[in-house]
Parts: structure tokens; sequence; C-alpha cells
């Protein structure tokens, strides 16, 4: 049971992970085309940060674990 919780929590952290870059991308384009609002740019910035710091504590981890 234990297993599948943790395969499900995996599951959502990758989509979540593949959803934010894929806003991520779409805010760089709108942002090339015209001026972002306040809330784009707040998003725009906390969606780069996060994604950023979860390659970097991802890659920490997988070191830590070999």
């Amino acid at each position: 049971m234990i297993s599948i919780l943790e395969s499900l929590n995996e599951v959502s952290i990758l989509i979540l992970f593949i959803v934010a870059i894929i806003l991520e991308r779409s805010l760089r384009k709108k942002k090339k085309q015209n001026v972002l609002s306040r809330s784009e740019t707040i998003l725009y910035i906390v969606t780069t940060a996060t994604t950023l710091v979860y390659i970097v504590s991802y890659i920490l981890l997988y070191i830590g674990t070999r």
C-alpha cells in the first residue's frame, strides 16, 4: 500500500514539473510578444525558481543516495 502511494506521489510530482515547464515556456513566449501583467510576472518568477529548486534538490538527493 505504501509503495503505491509513493508511486502516485512521484507521478504527481512529475506531472506538476511538466506543467510548470510548459507554463514557464508559455509565459516566456508571451513576454517576448508584450509586457506581462504583474500577476503573470510573479507567476513566471515563481515557476522558474521552483523548477530550478526542484532540479537542484533532485540532483543533490540522487548524488546523496549513491
